[in-house]
C-alpha cells in the first residue's frame, strides 16, 4: 500500500529474498527482479541475480556470473557507460582493459551512494564510478568517473559499503578504510590508540602480517610513541607479534600509556578508520 497502490494492502505472490522499499525493487528467491513502480512487474531479461541496490533514480543488479546490470539516471556517470546519458534499458557496467572498453566481470558485491556505485571483485579489488565531488570514489581526486575504475593501492578488500557521499571498506587484515564527505564526522579516523607498557618497559603488539620490515606491513606503517619519543619496532617470533622496546634509560612505569599509530599509505584517498 502507499503512493501508487492505495490504502488497502495488496498481497504479492512473490517468494522474496530481498525487498528494497526505498528503491521499489524486489529480488525474488529464483533470482528474478521485480519493480514496484505503479504495480509489481517483473524486469525482463534479468535472471540469476544475487544482489540489488539503488541510488538517486538509478538501479543496479549483480548477476551470479559476476556481471553488473544498471539502468536509470546517469547524470554523474554512476552507471559506468563512459558517458552521462540516462539508460532506459538495462545494460552492463563497462571498464577499460588494455585500452578497450569491456564488460566489468567477476564482481561479488555492490554498494551505492547517492550517485556512486562501488563494486568488489572476487580477487578483492575495488572498482568505483560516478559522482566524486568529496573524493568518495577513493581515487585520490574529486573528479567524477564515468566508467568503472580500479582503486589503486588497496588490495585484499573483504567488504564494501557506502553512505550518501562517503565510502567504507574493510580488508582481510581487519582494517577499516574510509573516503568522502566528513561534514558530520562520518570518517572518524586517524591515530592515537592508547596501549599499556609492561613491567619490563616493553610494548607487545600482535602482528598484522609477516613482513621483513618491523615498521611497515604491506601499505601500513606502525609507529609507537612513549611520551614525545618514537619507539623503534622489532619483529619477533616469526611475525607473531611486534615488540616495541622503550629506549634504554627512559623512565617508564608498568601500566603507563604509550600511543599506537597506524597509518595507511596508498595512491587513493581512502584512510584508516580509528
Amino acid at each position: 500500500w502507499g503512493q501508487g497502490f492505495g490504502t488497502t494492502p495488496i498481497k504479492l505472490n512473490i517468494p522474496i529474498k530481498v525487498l528494497s522499499a526505498s528503491s521499489k525493487l524486489i529480488l525474488a528467491n529464483n533470482g528474478t527482479v521485480w519493480s514496484l513502480e505503479a504495480c509489481p512487474n517483473k524486469i525482463e531479461g534479468l535472471s540469476n541475480i544475487v544482489e540489488v541496490t539503488s541510488g538517486s533514480a538509478y538501479y543496479a543488479a549483480l548477476e551470479g556470473t559476476g556481471k553488473v546490470w544498471v539502468w536509470g539516471y546517469n547524470g554523474q556517470g554512476q552507471l559506468g557507460q563512459g558517458d552521462t546519458n540516462n539508460v532506459s534499458e538495462k545494460t552492463t557496467v563497462k571498464t577499460i582493459v588494455n585500452s578497450e572498453v569491456v564488460d566489468l566481470s567477476n564482481i561479488v558485491e555492490i554498494a551505492n551512494g547517492t550517485n556512486t556505485l562501488l563494486m568488489l571483485n572476487k580477487d578483492g579489488i575495488l572498482y568505483t564510478q560516478g559522482e566524486n565531488g568529496y573524493g568518495q570514489l577513493g581515487l585520490g581526486t574529486n573528479t567524477n568517473t564515468y566508467i568503472a575504475t580500479k582503486v589503486s593501492g588497496i588490495e585484499a578488500i573483504k567488504n564494501i559499503s557506502a553512505g550518501s557521499y562517503h565510502s567504507v571498506i574493510s580488508n582481510n587484515q581487519g582494517f577499516v578504510l574510509t573516503s568522502g564527505y566528513n561534514g558530520y564526522g562520518e570518517l572518524i579516523y586517524k591515530n592515537g590508540k592508547e596501549i599499556r607498557v609492561s613491567d619490563d618497559c616493553t610494548i607487545y603488539l600482535k602482528a598484522i602480517a609477516k613482513s621483513d620490515s618491523a615498521s611497515y606491513v604491506g601499505n601500513f606503517r606502525i609507529a609507537v610513541k612513549y611520551g614525545n619519543e618514537s619507539v623503534p619496532l622489532t619483529l619477533k617470533e616469526k611475525a607473531s607479534r611486534f615488540v616495541a622496546k622503550v629506549a634504554d634509560g627512559a623512565s617508564c612505569n608498568e601500566g603507563s600509556v604509550a600511543s599506537l599509530s597506524v597509518q595507511y599509505f596508498s595512491n587513493s584517498s581512502f584512510d584508516l578508520l580509528k
